[in-house]
């Protein structure tokens, strides 16, 4: 009998870290620049050409692939749009957000704001009232470009010959606090966790998304739930950055209300999707055969992390790599700009069953983008894409 073709579903594309900044930002990256190098990543501008090229790569895989072009495709930001938070910048980002949603018909566009995005029009320790500039620019981001509150209504598409459903929602991670968003420290706090209103609750971010997944019928369905954040939760994405830098301080406490919530079991998520880092997790070529074994702690078993490099920020200072340097880091070198692309597909004779692939879609100094491999061989490199079994 001839075996069964997986069939295309849903794409997915990945990116965060544009990291725009306006030209009066000029004095700004000169000061950052005195900083130690490894505390410097992420205070660059953003190589607009290739946000322009980005506008292609959403087309092409959209309508360019006769495979994917009657499939949805969902674009997912997970923010540093911009490098200090400065109004213009902002201003930038939401253009940017709309020419990449109208890039292609019936695209869908989700993102949430990183740590970045909440510095005062600056570096804040050079502001001199910093801990009210942070709540003022906590506010204009929230009622000007980020008035809802998430989890909102997520995106949603039904699988096939069954009641499930894959759905994306978007967490907010980024703590409005001077001290701890000058060292990049996350939380996952309650969206608003600011605000004083009673008739608001205060559930846990863990909570709300439960919530969101029993409205949507959780307790009967096996829907794939996908949440997207700017801080990664898995302990293994952040080794290459600084201690006391880079990483989500309640991920433990996130990740076991993840995992154990009553509400909606046995999982509450399924995928994580981040940016932050600056850096591909996992590697090229390591990512899980099914999730089930993807061992992320302290995420759990069946639970998936997945970080984008950053889109369009100018790289740092490369110094050359030792000869026996890995397929990974040869290629995040020479190709900084960096995004991630999922496919996700079903089986005809298995629909509880999914397979994903993904994809790194990277530019070099050139930029254009183009699919990096995933294994070097005597022949060759191989094929830009990985395979997951996520079963529901």
């Amino acid at each position: 009998m001839p075996a069964f073709q997986p069939e295309p579903l849903l794409q997915i594309l990945h990116y965060s870290d544009i990291h725009l900044a306006v030209q009066g930002s000029m004095y700004k990256r000169w000061q950052a620049s005195r900083m130690p190098l490894s505390f410097r990543q992420g205070l660059a501008g953003a190589r607009r050409a290739l946000l322009h090229e980005f506008i292609h790569l959403i087309r092409d895989l959209s309508s360019g692939d006769n495979d994917w072009k009657n499939h949805p495709i969902w674009l997912v930001d997970t923010g540093d749009g911009t490098t200090f938070g400065e109004t213009d910048a902002l201003r930038e980002w939401d253009d940017w957000t709309r020419k990449f949603e109208q890039a292609t018909p019936g695209a869908q566009l989700l993102r949430v704001y990183g740590n970045h995005d909440a510095w005062p029009q600056g570096h804040p320790l050079k502001m001199a009232h910093a801990p009210w500039q942070m709540d003022t620019q906590r506010d204009i981001l929230r009622n000007t470009h980020f008035p809802q509150t998430w989890p909102t209504a997520p995106l949603s598409i039904p699988i096939p010959n069954t009641s499930c459903h894959i759905e994306l929602c978007l967490v907010n991670t980024v703590d409005h606090r001077l001290w701890p968003n000058v060292f990049a420290l996350g939380i996952a706090a309650r969206d608003r966790d600011w605000t004083h209103f009673q008739k608001i609750p205060r559930p846990t971010p863990a909570n709300d998304l439960a919530d969101r997944a029993r409205k949507n019928g959780a307790a009967v369905h096996r829907d794939l739930r996908i949440a997207a954040m700017h801080y990664p939760v898995a302990d293994d994405a952040t080794l290459g950055n600084p201690s006391l830098q880079k990483v989500l301080k309640n991920r433990k406490r996130f990740a076991k209300e993840l995992r154990q919530h009553p509400i909606a079991q046995p999982l509450i998520t399924h995928l994580l999707l981040a940016g932050h880092t600056h850096e591909v997790f996992p590697k090229l070529g390591q990512l899980p055969a099914t999730a089930t074994v993807a061992c992320h702690a302290p995420l759990t078993n069946g639970q998936c992390q997945i970080v984008t490099g950053s889109l369009s920020q100018e790289a740092l200072p490369r110094t050359a790599l030792p000869a026996a340097a890995n397929l990974h880091d040869k290629m995040m070198h020479s190709n900084p700009y960096q995004c991630t692309l999922l496919r996700f597909f079903i089986q005809a004779n298995s629909p509880y069953e999914l397979l994903m692939d993904r994809a790194t879609i990277a530019a070099d100094d050139s930029g254009i983008f183009s699919y990096l491999p995933t294994h070097h061989s005597p022949q060759g490199y191989t094929t830009p894409f990985e395979r997951m079994k996520i079963v529901l």
